[in-house]
């Protein structure tokens, strides 16, 4: 969930040889400015909410199947590879290691 005020925008994204679909979303926050008494609303990107959705279809112990889904922000990957990570590497399309970093982001949330 994004906080009150925020949305989020699908831009890129691809899929991969196991079937997981990958999206790079921008999080923007309405903002609304005064300006002379002329009202304009705007949007200003948040580059710390974007993130990568990455989903993909499980099997459930009845074997149905279901989707399951999980994230990750330009905010939370820069703690895990530092601060080093530009904006623009992380919203490129990181083909080879976004499943790997996802999947390490998982595993530290569980810890």
């Amino acid at each position: 969930m994004l906080p009150t005020g925020y949305l989020a925008q699908p831009l890129w994204g691809f899929s991969d040889d196991k079937g997981r679909i990958f999206e790079f979303h921008r999080v923007y926050h309405d903002t609304a400015l005064v300006r002379e008494r002329i009202f304009a609303v705007g949007e200003r990107r948040d580059r710390d909410l974007s993130y990568w959705l990455m989903t993909w279809t499980a099997t459930g112990d009845t074997s149905d199947e279901f989707p399951v889904s999980q994230w990750l922000t330009y905010a939370e990957a820069r703690k895990l590879l530092g601060p080093h990570l530009s904006f623009t590497q992380f919203s490129s399309q990181l083909h080879s290691w976004l499943p790997a970093l996802l999947h390490l982001q998982n595993r530290l949330t569980q810890e």
